[in-house]
């Protein structure tokens, strides 16, 4: 059986970071110009993260525009890759919050840090495997 991944069509590409680029845009504008704290909003806050977290997916998830069989063996290398790196991650995470909880916490204390890590690890290694940096 030769089946095709689902990818989305390519013009998420620019959907996916246009969410992404307006949605912190809006955190910057709502803290400095209405002193707004989007930390202490636990509902919007989850809106937020969803939307970061939906906009790397989009991105990912999108065609290039020719979807070769290169391509492929680059999203496939990229996602091994990730797949080996999300467990260091696991066991870095679990070793930070045990023996110095404060100084990675913000990046890999909480999943969502970690995933959007390896969100733009994966994104990282896919164009330069693409771009033949990465062998």
């Amino acid at each position: 059986m030769n089946r095709k991944p689902f990818l989305l069509p390519n013009y998420f590409k620019w959907i996916g970071p246009a969410i992404l680029v307006l949605t912190v845009a809006t955190i910057i504008i709502a803290n400095v110009a209405f002193d707004f704290n989007f930390v202490k909003i636990i509902w919007l806050k989850l809106i937020v993260k969803i939307l970061i977290a939906l906009s790397f997916m989009l991105f990912i998830l999108a065609k290039e525009k020719v979807e070769d069989e290169f391509i492929m063996q680059c999203r496939l290398r990229a996602m091994a890759g990730i797949f080996i790196l999300n467990f260091f991650c696991s066991i870095f995470s679990e070793l930070t919050k045990t023996y110095c909880p404060t100084f990675f916490t913000p990046i890999f204390g909480s999943l969502f840090g970690v995933g959007v890590f390896q969100a733009m690890m994966y994104i990282t290694t896919f164009y330069s495997l693409k771009k033949g940096y990465a062998q």
